[in-house]
């Protein structure tokens, strides 16, 4: 992994995947026990984990590449000496950077939130948050 961003969204992927394999289980429970309201409640669970996992991954992955474009269209300009295009690219790609980092920030917000949490990996995601935080200052 380039960034310890990188690395949290990986490990978020896998900690969405758990949290929906736990789900999952109870939901094989509840369907046992015949409970169909604690059914439709496990199932939509699942789906707003599913759904914030999807959006905010396409999300990240579109301001990557726009990043990676700006960031070379911001070098061809300084480098044909267009200082007023290379000034509005940087403008524009500081402030894609600004929101990649937001974007990020709130995929790790979402997942701090999820109730039904395994506390190992749990601890292991805030010790990277702390880790990676500490490390951007």
């Amino acid at each position: 992994y380039r960034t310890a961003d990188e690395l949290l969204i990986v490990l978020a992927a896998d900690l969405e995947e758990l949290l929906i394999a736990g789900l999952e289980k109870e939901l094989t429970e509840a369907k046992g026990n015949r409970d169909g309201k604690k059914c439709k409640e496990i199932k939509g669970r699942i789906e707003e984990i599913k759904a914030a996992h999807r959006g905010g991954i396409l999300k990240i992955n579109a301001l990557q590449a726009r990043i990676i474009k700006l960031t070379a269209e911001e070098e061809a300009a300084f480098d044909n000496d267009d200082f007023d295009e290379g000034d509005r690219l940087h403008a524009e790609l500081e402030a894609r950077k600004a929101e990649l980092q937001e974007q990020l920030k709130q995929a790790r917000q979402r997942q701090l939130s999820v109730e039904a949490i395994d506390p190992s990996k749990l601890a292991v995601l805030k010790m990277l948050w702390h880790s990676e935080s500490v490390t951007s200052v």
